[in-house]
């Protein structure tokens, strides 16, 4: 309980910066990356996250590839934030939250309110042109109908060329906007979490493993340049060594006993 009222107090100061991964929403299924049931490691992950595997699947087994990109999207349509993303949404409508640096991709912060929201990896709404760098957003309409579509023609191995190898205006390529492992890291990005860092008291780490770079360097850089850590996760991570306060527990039930 002193523990909680001390980070409770620290928080109340404002000027936080936030760092999110998939276990702020493992209520609603969504998947961590060390989780067993993982969408990431559905199948062989090998098959499907890095750019290399997803293409030579798509051309050697299509069937495999849909499946997969139906389970992934069912997983990531069929959730809402929860009262972790409420807590982080309210601090940032009461002034004491400067930005969210989050890994993960379906867009929960600012459907619950957020609007300073820093997506590392990308979001599952948006397709990027590689040539002209052009977004397009797409509705969760939009990507419903294209799950239906691509239900329904399951054992049509051209549907995924239909929906994945698009071109854009500038007869570009378009792709998911999300960055698969092997993929390039916009530098540009990560110099803003650290500039956001900078201008920060408190950094709070919610619900990531650290095991994914660059975002797993994010904490480490926060306590080299004298900011309060405080983390929040169901697990011991490489983090919680260093962590000034640590508080073990579900996002869900412990943000908002510390509002």
């Amino acid at each position: 309980m002193k523990k909680l009222n001390m980070v409770k107090g620290i928080l109340q100061k404002g000027n936080i910066v936030a760092l999110t991964g998939a276990a702020i929403s493992v209520q609603y299924d969504i998947p961590t990356f060390k989780g067993i049931s993982s969408v990431l490691r559905r199948g062989d992950p090998v098959c499907h996250t890095n750019p290399l595997g997803f293409g030579y699947t798509r051309l050697t087994n299509p069937h495999k590839t849909i499946d997969y990109i139906i389970h992934f999207f069912d997983v990531m349509l069929n959730s809402e934030p929860n009262a972790g993303h409420f807590t982080l949404s309210k601090l940032e409508e009461q002034g004491l939250l400067i930005s969210i640096i989050t890994q993960n991709i379906e867009g929960l912060h600012q459907k619950a309110g957020n609007n300073r929201v820093v997506e590392l990896y990308g979001n599952m709404f948006e397709f990027l042109c590689l040539q002209c760098n052009k977004i397009i957003k797409l509705s969760k309409e939009e990507i419903l109908q294209l799950v239906v579509d691509l239900k329904k023609n399951r054992k049509n191995s051209d549907i995924l060329d239909k929906h994945f190898l698009l071109e854009c205006k500038c007869s570009g390529r378009i792709k998911p906007n999300i960055v698969l492992f092997g993929e390039p890291f916009d530098q540009n990005k990560l110099n803003l979490t650290r500039e956001l860092i900078k201008q920060s008291d408190t950094f709070l780490v919610i619900g990531t493993s650290g095991i994914v770079y660059p975002a797993a360097s994010l904490p480490w850089y926060a306590k080299k340049i004298g900011k309060t850590l405080i983390e929040v996760n169901p697990e011991i991570t490489a983090f919680s060594a260093i962590a000034d306060y640590f508080i073990m527990g579900k996002a869900s039930d412990v943000l908002p006993s510390l509002l």
